[in-house]
């Protein structure tokens, strides 16, 4: 008899031996082996785990220096084995169960309980000397989160999140200081309304020009503001900073939540296109008016530095959430938006108003790695060059090998009858 079928023997042995005294200890808690329902019998098993580290080494230097990966993936390596006059089922069953399904299963572990696995080795012997036993050596691993770090790492709702923390934050810092000086309310009225016909222009302006753009609820933010007497600063400040984030909330995402609190955004087919948030990009660019006035200077500053902290913060979630033709396009919006950013959190800075500082920090790295990780998924734009003029049906079938793509080179190039595609002009390509 083979020294693993002595091994099982005496570990049922010993179970037996135990009494029920054993079973107060932990044999109480060991519990029948399977894998996806398939059972079988475990003789011993190995467990690995710990943490991914890489290690630096350099010259002439005694000491190198460690960086942390993260944990590693929990790996177990289980000896079993089916036994009986038809332990062919159960030898199948068990094969089917590790070889044959994409997705995790459930991992009945006789010391380590229940686990959401994948069997990524299997391997089992049978021999003539040993009827009516097949011996198994498996290999499974942690199946980690349910879906993979792309779809689960979500940029865009941590783009939202951050966003909106940011808002709170400089509402906050706006009604701080105008609360703190008293006689900016005496002026506000009619300063802010003046404000408020700049925001109007710039916005309502921009928007109309962009096809089925609903404005009416960015109309009604500013005339809400329009209404507010200006003796709550809180309240001035909702108003001021609803224009614009408006643009972003006319037609909201679905948005489910995680367990840690933070927003999963999800793109549908029917994403935005990138317009709003180069009429946002616009209006952040908006000059502080000004006033002879030094009150009113001080009220118009104020005002102005909340309005340009909504426009970009709305710009940063018009951004994440437009649906960009290409990588290059994608970039540029990152760049112009993180230039914007930086201009904030300059301001907050130089307002000693570090929370807010930290905040667009933040803002700037939850910007920088969705827009980078979307550029790396979108074509680039390339040059083409042929012959002569063709019509935009034909270049997309010369091009891609089929007519899909006319529409996308008519807007590429801005030519004005897709008839007549220019002999040498851009391209969207794959990488």
């Amino acid at each position: 008899m083979s020294d693993l079928l002595g091994r099982a023997q005496n570990l049922a042995s010993g179970v037996l031996a135990a009494g029920t005294g054993g079973l107060a200890g932990w044999r109480a808690a060991y519990r029948a082996a399977s894998f996806r329902g398939a059972a079988f019998k475990v003789v011993d098993h190995t467990a690995d785990d710990g943490r991914r580290v890489a290690e630096f080494e350099f010259p002439l230097r005694d000491k190198g220096f460690t960086e942390d990966l993260g944990r590693s993936t929990q790996r177990w390596r289980i000896t079993g084995y089916v036994i009986g006059d038809d332990y062919f089922t159960d030898r199948d069953a068990l094969v089917e169960a590790c070889g044959a399904s994409n997705e995790p299963g459930t991992l009945v572990h006789p010391f380590l309980g229940e686990k959401q696995a994948r069997c990524v080795s299997v391997s089992y012997r049978e021999s003539n000397k040993e009827g009516r036993f097949c011996t198994f050596d498996l290999v499974f691993v942690d199946a980690g989160q349910e879906a993979s770090p792309t779809e689960r790492n979500d940029t865009l709702g941590q783009v939202i999140s951050t966003a909106k923390r940011v808002m709170k934050l400089a509402k906050t810092a706006y009604a701080i200081v105008t609360a703190a000086r008293g006689d900016l309310l005496g002026f506000a009225q009619g300063v802010l309304l003046g404000f408020a016909s700049d925001l109007v222009s710039d916005l309502t302006d921009g928007l109309l020009a962009l096809p089925l753009y609903d404005v009416l609820g960015i109309v009604a933010a500013i005339e809400d503001l329009a209404d507010n007497p200006f003796t709550d600063p809180d309240s001035v400040a909702g108003d001021l900073t609803a224009p614009y984030l408006a643009v972003v909330d006319a037609d909201p995402l679905p948005v489910d939540a995680l367990d840690d609190g933070v927003a999963i955004v999800s793109r549908s087919d029917a994403e935005p296109a990138a317009e709003p948030f180069q009429v946002l990009v616009t209006a952040a660019a908006l000059p502080v008016p000004f006033s002879a006035d030094a009150t009113e200077q001080a009220a118009l500053v104020s005002a102005h530095g909340l309005a340009m902290d909504a426009a970009v913060v709305a710009a940063a979630q018009a951004a994440s959430q437009a649906a960009w033709p290409s990588a290059d396009a994608a970039l540029a919006a990152r760049d112009s938006l993180m230039d914007l950013i930086e201009a904030r959190s300059d301001a907050a800075a130089d307002a000693g108003q570090d929370a807010l500082f930290a905040g667009w920090r933040a803002l700037a790295a939850a910007v920088q790695a969705d827009l980078t990780d979307r550029a790396a998924q979108l074509p680039r734009i390339a040059a083409y060059a042929l012959p002569g003029v063709l019509p935009a049906a034909a270049l997309a079938q010369r091009l891609y090998g089929g007519a899909g793509q006319a529409d996308a080179l008519v807007a590429l190039n801005g030519v004005p009858h897709p008839l007549f595609m220019p002999a040498e002009g851009r391209m969207l390509r794959d990488g």
